[in-house]
């Protein structure tokens, strides 16, 4: 199965990244340092990169920024961002 990992740079994407490995073709993708770029909120980008890699049979998306404090200092804007990040983006 060829599965692409974007935000395989990150810790839950590295971690997702190797699990896969072990039994998949994985096609890791990033925003930053790595063989396959995509920045995942330009359309464009996406559509190159899947242009360039050619057909997939899943997609793990684990990038987007998070704010990692305690439950209890996290902010209403802070939870905005991550789940902005994460999961509309």
């Amino acid at each position: 199965m060829k599965v692409v990992v974007v935000g395989a740079g990150g810790t839950i994407g590295s971690a997702v990244l190797k699990l896969l490995t072990v039994k998949h073709e994985v096609v890791p993708v990033s925003g930053s340092a790595a063989q396959h770029r995509a920045d995942i909120i330009d359309k464009a980008s996406i559509e190159a990169l899947l242009s360039k890699i050619g057909q997939v049979d899943a997609i793990v998306c684990a990038a987007g920024g998070a704010v990692f404090k305690s439950l209890s200092a996290l902010t209403d804007a802070d939870l905005d961002k991550c789940l902005h990040d994460k999961l509309l983006v």
